[in-house]
Formats: C-alpha cells, sequence, structure tokens
C-alpha cells in the first residue's frame, strides 16, 4: 500500500516539476529580452548622437571647402598678381631660332 501512494505522489510531482522547469525558464527569458531591449534603446540614443555629429561635420566640412573655393577664385588671383605688381600681356613676342642654331653639326 505504501508503493501505490508514494508512485502515485511521484507521479504527480512530475507534471509539477516540468511547470516550475518551464516557468523558470520563461522568467530567465524574458528577463533576458527586457535587457535585450534596454541595451539596444541605449545604443540607439548613442548612433543617433553620432550621426548628429557627423552632420555637423560634414556641414563644417562642406563651409570650409567653400571658402577655399573662394580663396582661390581666378578673380581673386588675378587681384592679387596686379597688387604684386604682375600685368596682363598685350603683345606676345616670339623668339625663332634658326635650322642652323638648332643643329649639333
Amino acid at each position: 500500500m505504501k508503493r501505490i501512494i508514494l508512485e502515485d505522489k511521484k507521479r504527480r510531482l512530475v507534471p509539477v516539476r516540468l511547470v516550475v522547469m518551464g516557468l523558470s525558464i520563461f522568467l530567465v527569458v524574458l528577463f533576458l529580452e527586457i535587457w535585450v531591449v534596454n541595451r539596444t534603446s541605449t545604443y540607439g540614443d548613442k548612433i543617433y548622437q553620432l550621426k548628429q555629429a557627423q552632420a555637423a561635420l560634414e556641414l563644417e566640412n562642406q563651409v570650409l571647402s567653400n571658402k577655399i573655393a573662394e580663396t582661390s577664385a581666378m578673380v581673386l588671383l588675378e587681384k592679387k598678381a596686379n597688387n604684386l605688381g604682375f600685368n596682363t600681356i598685350n603683345q606676345i613676342d616670339y623668339i625663332k631660332f634658326s635650322d642652323k642654331l638648332a643643329s649639333a653639326n
């Protein structure tokens, strides 16, 4: 009789153990899911800040490129050349060499 009661209790404990084990696994997975979502949102904020910094740097780079283009424009270079004493050429003089001078014989 005792043996039948013990076997009956063991049969009842198996489903209870499975339920407890299943619930434990579910809670662990739930905890991990919450942790992953939290970490993802934290990294999302960091990525957003980095993208804002990248956009600001690209804008600053464009502004600096425009300033470089302005300072190296041909009109500005011509004005600087005139200030330094360079003038435009009105008449071009060519030097012609004769064939005798060009040959090494």
